[in-house]
């Protein structure tokens, strides 16, 4: 079972830090950790089992960046 508000999918096993923006037309999988203060882009999936660390961003392909936020 996922929660989806129309315009993002997020797995109820997936552990999302404080203060991550995660924006339009996003999935995230089960078992997904993302850390605080992270970054999700719009058109972005997130795969079963990934971990993201603290203030990292993505983008989609073939924009896809990875920073770190200070």
């Amino acid at each position: 079972m996922s929660y989806s508000n129309g315009l993002r999918v997020i797995h109820p096993k997936a552990k999302i830090g404080n203060n991550v923006h995660i924006s339009p037309f996003t999935v995230i999988e089960e078992n997904v950790v993302i850390g605080d203060n992270c970054w999700i882009g719009s058109n972005v999936s997130i795969m079963n089992g990934a971990r993201i660390g603290e203030k990292a961003g993505f983008s989609p392909a073939p924009w896809s960046t990875l920073f770190r936020r200070t």
